[in-house]
């Protein structure tokens, strides 16, 4: 990171985090990289940094997942109700391959 983008360390690390510098440390995470060379790119702690992720990660995550499943117009994903041991049940998604046959049975299930 430049030196504009290092950050001040009398401040929480929460209210210091721009946009720009927030993107590079989700960019970083979702690629894999390690908490020690995020936090020498971005000049703050190891555990400052712990702490500032693992309340967004798992939005992350669950935003690049479905980001992932949106650019793949080849898939259809249908939800299955799948039970559980206590008699209740989760509906699950299921990918399938988009072909005339899954579409044809959305379109007599109605969705």
């Amino acid at each position: 990171m430049s030196e504009s983008t290092t950050l001040q360390k009398s401040t929480p690390l929460s209210s210091r985090i721009t946009p720009k510098i927030e993107a590079h440390i989700r960019a970083r995470i979702l690629a894999g990289a390690i908490y020690r060379e995020i936090a020498e790119e971005i000049g703050c702690g190891r555990p400052e940094l712990i702490s500032y992720v693992a309340t967004r990660k798992p939005r992350w995550l669950r935003e690049e997942l479905a980001r992932r499943r949106a650019a793949d117009s080849r898939r259809t994903i249908l939800y299955k109700p799948v039970a559980r041991k206590s008699g209740s049940y989760d509906m699950r998604p299921v990918s399938v391959a988009y072909n005339t046959m899954h579409v044809l049975q959305m379109m007599e299930e109605g969705r």
